[in-house]
């Protein structure tokens, strides 16, 4: 009977309404043992966008790499990056999210490439910063808007590059100012 009411318990707290109440916790500034659990939940359901799941993995990523747990934020951020739709190839519920991929994408090559450099694996994390860098400069170049220097900001902080997210972070502060709603 206890095995019963364990699963039905589990069932209960796998539902998609159980997820969606986690994402908050799952997407927000801290990076925590909250965070983790809140994404676990999330990333638990099939129910949404691969877009929105890598999101979460990204999320996820960030939560293991500021607990130090290295080897699993390398692995969130490449699961993230995986199941972005290659750039131009959107279709379906992806459609919606073309900008928000492109943002992740930035985010997980930055994050795997700071777990790369603690790691001492040099060689991936220069061509993964590269690569989130130049990203992070064509979003600004076609679009330069607050989120996006906000996006190229928070890359460098992650990768430990306070100087050069300074610029960007100051930037889109100036933007957000002048930005509409």
């Amino acid at each position: 009977m206890k095995y019963i009411l364990a699963g039905l318990g589990f069932t209960l707290l796998a539902t998609p309404a159980f997820a969606i109440d986690a994402w908050p916790q799952c997407n927000s500034p801290e990076r925590d043992a909250k965070t983790l659990r809140a994404c676990n939940q999330v990333i638990g359901h099939g129910w949404m966008a691969s877009t929105i799941a890598a999101w979460a993995y990204e999320n996820r990523a960030q939560a293991h790499f500021s607990l130090g747990h290295l080897d699993s934020g390398i692995a969130d951020a490449s699961n993230a990056l995986k199941m972005l739709p290659e750039p131009g190839k959107e279709s379906g519920e992806d459609l919606k999210f073309v900008n928000i991929a492109r943002n992740i994408r930035v985010l997980s090559l930055a994050t795997r490439a700071a777990a790369q450099r603690k790691k001492g694996e040099n060689a991936p994390a220069d061509a993964d910063e590269a690569q989130s860098l130049t990203l992070a400069g064509q979003l600004i170049a076609a679009k330069p808007s607050s989120g996006n220097f906000s996006q190229r900001a928070w890359a460098n902080h992650e990768m430990g590059k306070d100087a050069e997210a300074l610029p960007d972070a100051m930037k889109a502060v100036e933007l957000g100012a002048t930005e509409p709603d």
